[in-house]
Order: C-alpha cells, then sequence, then structure tokens
C-alpha cells in the first residue's frame, strides 16, 4: 500500500525520483532535445520516456537528473551529455 504524499514521486534510495507521468505533465508532453509531442504509455516513436540528463554511465544520479525524450532522442544520445548531444544534433541538422 503506497503512503500518503506527493503521488508523483517515487521513493529511491536516499532522493526522490519524479514518476514518468509528472515528469510528463512538468514538460508538457515535449521530448526535452527535439521538442516532439510525446503520449503517456503504449509504444512506438511518439511514446514518452525518462532520459538521465547526465548518463549514469559518467557518474549521474537518479534524483534531480531526469527529464522527458522520445525513444529515438533517448537512444541517440546514449551516454553523452545533454549539451554535447544537442549540439551534435544543431550540427546534424
Amino acid at each position: 500500500m503506497r503512503k500518503p504524499g506527493n503521488p508523483h514521486r517515487q521513493k529511491k534510495g536516499r532522493g526522490r525520483v519524479l514518476t514518468l507521468e509528472a515528469l510528463w505533465w512538468k514538460h508538457q508532453g515535449q521530448c526535452k532535445y527535439c521538442g516532439c509531442t510525446t503520449v503517456l504509455g503504449g509504444s512506438g516513436p511518439t511514446m514518452a520516456t525518462r532520459d538521465h540528463v547526465r548518463a549514469k554511465a559518467r557518474g549521474g544520479k537518479q534524483s534531480g537528473n531526469l527529464t522527458l525524450s522520445c525513444p529515438a532522442c533517448n537512444q541517440d544520445k546514449g551516454s553523452a551529455s545533454a549539451s554535447d548531444f544537442q549540439r551534435v544534433r544543431a550540427v546534424t541538422r
């Protein structure tokens, strides 16, 4: 049974992690990297996903390090930093 409190946060270790739904509302459904509109639930190219702004592989923490992303940007970004990924996207567009 869930404890009372903010339904948009999940307890993980010592910090609190935003749920996918909370991230979706926070970013108004827009992918941080390409700006496309994402949807909650389901599957496919417009499905909303959580992305670590600073990759866990590079020491990024879970709490306060998440943003909303579409599946394509999440996969393409990999372990790059958000700023490096956006710089590369700007050059290749």
